[in-house]
């Protein structure tokens, strides 16, 4: 086996090693009778599947190596592949050279990480390109299906949205919390269906958190939880909430279904007055929600209804972070968060031109229903809306953005 030498980066030594090894690959399909242009071309050539057959012709031209380190097939592929194209009549001197490249490669691996999944997520990580966004996009879905096995429930949609009003004091912030859940479900028995945990104000942290009241009174006391009853399953689910010594309650749904029939909609609805912002150091005040995600969950919106009168024009950022006291998140939410997972907010115009959606039954009036229990204009409110496919379980994602002087 040919031996790389010491380099500095496992950048440096990949490229290296994938380019020897692009080189190879492309001079055993010059070798290959017929010519060789297209996967299928191979396939029909060596007897080969698919697959492997367009992962050496993908490697073999790309101009980029590093964005094709994750397609390099595995030891027992690389050598089905190199058997196919001895009995094709390639002579054995291009064979070895494609041998020692694949050799070359693997000493990389085992020289940067302890497995190959490992190597494909550090390099695709340290890239930041395309490929390392799409093998991110595998490794989440991927931890979805697991963790909701592990879990033994799952969540379709969840909808978190932040409604925010700047108070008159120019400090303080008056602010809206709706959260709605489409497809709750449970998987195994005996598991509970957590709908929502909630920082409540008590005698021990009175002077931190403001309280939270519900958007539905009558329904709070009714139900035992601040849900908007005309957008929840009907029947509405039985909830039960608890309520810890350190402020924290939980509400569950009361229900033994599995599966489909353990499925429920339901959203949840409640308003902070005179909410805290922290400063930002350089004069300007930051305003901020934080969310974790405790469910499996397939497909995670968050929105951000902001008031222009009040705050002018804002810039809503999202930053995903393992979850971390409090005191640390004026600092925390400038730093780059340590997930790959691209999000960006996309600006949708004012809140009374919504849009139906297609994940969220009666979205539109859902809507319009908050905005006439705060008493507020939906024309003054410019929203904000980003995406996360299969958003990582236990991380917070923190909505925030920043304002200057009234």
């Amino acid at each position: 086996m040919s031996t790389l030498g010491e380099s500095y980066s496992v950048q440096e030594d990949a490229t290296n090693a994938l380019r020897g090894l692009s080189h190879a690959l492309c001079a055993m399909l010059t070798a290959i009778s017929g010519g060789i242009r297209r996967p299928t071309d191979l396939q029909n050539s060596l007897g080969l599947d698919y697959k492997i057959c367009w992962q050496v012709c993908t490697i073999a031209r790309s101009n980029d190596p590093l964005s094709v380190a994750h397609h390099v097939p595995g030891a027992f592929s690389m050598k089905r592949l190199i058997a196919a194209a001895a009995a094709k009549g390639v002579p054995k001197s291009v064979l070895v050279r494609v041998e020692q490249a694949a050799d070359d490669f693997n000493h990389v691996v085992a020289k940067h990480a302890d497995a190959r999944a490992t190597f494909d997520a550090m390099l695709s990580a340290l890239t930041g390109s395309e490929a390392g966004d799409s093998l991110a996009f595998q490794h989440r879905r991927n931890a979805y299906r697991a963790e909701s096995q592990i879990w033994g429930t799952q969540l379709h949609v969840m909808l978190l949205q932040n409604f925010v009003h700047r108070c008159s004091d120019g400090v303080t912030v008056d602010t809206c919390t709706v959260i709605t859940k489409v497809g709750q479900r449970r998987l195994r028995p005996n598991v509970p269906l957590v709908c929502r945990g909630q920082r409540q104000a008590n005698a021990l942290a009175a002077d931190s958190h403001p309280l939270i009241e519900p958007l539905e009174p009558e329904s709070n006391e009714l139900y035992g939880a601040p849900i908007l009853k005309d957008f929840c399953s009907q029947p509405l689910p039985k909830f039960k909430t608890s309520i810890l010594n350190n402020g924290w309650m939980h509400t569950t749904i009361d229900s033994d279904e599995v599966g489909r029939r353990s499925a429920v909609d339901f959203s949840f609805g409640t308003i902070t007055r005179n909410a805290p912002t922290f400063s930002d150091g350089e004069g300007r005040r930051i305003a901020h929600h934080g969310t974790i995600a405790k469910t499996p969950t397939e497909t995670a919106i968050l929105e951000m209804f902001v008031h222009q009168p009040s705050f002018g024009d804002v810039e809503p950022k999202l930053v995903i972070h393992p979850s971390q006291p409090d005191d640390a998140l004026p600092h925390l939410l400038h730093e780059p968060s340590p997930f790959q997972l691209q999000a960006k907010f996309d600006f949708l115009g004012t809140a009374d031109l919504l849009a139906p959606s297609a994940d969220i039954p009666r979205y539109p009036q859902q809507v319009e229903h908050v905005f006439r229990l705060l008493d507020w204009n939906p024309q003054e409110f410019a929203l904000y809306r980003v995406r996360i496919a299969y958003p990582i379980l236990h991380a917070v994602a923190h909505l925030w953005f920043s304002f200057g002087n009234p």
